[in-house]
């Protein structure tokens, strides 16, 4: 069972759109080139199987029993743990987990528990303390998540939430895809996006990438949710 998304008006999703685009704008003017392989689109879907299994890989695990199974509170396997809340944009190595990135998406609360959340949270607050490593964090959320907020769906594909360099890169794909120069983007970051037609075909053109928007689906809210949302925004 997905949650609905809570609706908190067009506008001002839009608005965050703008000022994430318009963000990438300006550091994207520094970096523009002549040539670059374009992918198809640069949105990204994993499973936290698939996470896992990649990052058995890339650390050369020993245990290779890690995929599929419970992870463990050994060193090997709490760095495994790390690895796979980064690749499923749940984890910064500078700020931790990510409230604003919800893991709901990989989850089914039961829908008669109505403290979950509050559980999750005092588990977070009383167990992520300032002395721990990072793969050691990494597994505290991890296990907090597993043990208060329901059951886990390891084959569930998700929707990987972007970082600022895919976003910058976004908008240096748009551009050469689009045709626009160092001054286009110029003028498109210093005026509002829907201002011309350039800003509005930019502003499209990154939706799209993101896997935010379609023309015939329109806006993708669970995946706006995702990139976004703030941890109490489904309450």
């Amino acid at each position: 069972m997905y949650h609905s998304y809570k609706d908190s008006g067009s506008s001002k999703v839009e608005s965050i759109l703008r000022k994430m685009l318009t963000q990438a704008v300006l550091v994207a003017l520094l970096a523009i080139s002549e040539t670059c392989a374009i992918s198809d689109h640069n949105a990204v879907f994993k499973s936290p199987l698939h996470a896992r299994a990649e990052c058995v890989k890339y650390r050369m695990a020993q245990n290779t029993t890690l995929i599929g199974s419970p992870l463990r509170s050994d060193e090997e396997s709490t760095c495994v743990c790390r690895c796979e809340l980064i690749k499923l944009g749940l984890w910064d190595s500078c700020r931790g987990h990510q409230p604003e990135v919800p893991s709901d998406q990989y989850y089914d609360p039961d829908e008669e528990d109505r403290c979950y959340r509050e559980r999750l949270r005092q588990c977070l607050r009383e167990r992520l303390t300032p002395e721990k490593n990072q793969c050691s964090k990494s597994f505290v959320y991890y296990k907090c998540y597993n043990d208060q907020y329901g059951t886990v769906f390891l084959n569930r594909i998700g929707y990987v939430p972007s970082g600022q360099l895919k976003h910058e890169q976004i908008v240096r794909d748009c551009a050469r895809i689009l045709q626009l120069s160092k001054g286009d983007l110029k003028t498109i970051a210093q005026n509002p996006l829907q201002a011309d037609k350039s800003g509005k075909c930019l502003f499209r053109c990154f939706l799209i990438r993101e896997g935010l928007y379609s023309d015939h689906g329109g806006f993708n809210k669970e995946r706006i949710f995702a990139q976004f949302a703030k941890k109490n925004d489904r309450e």
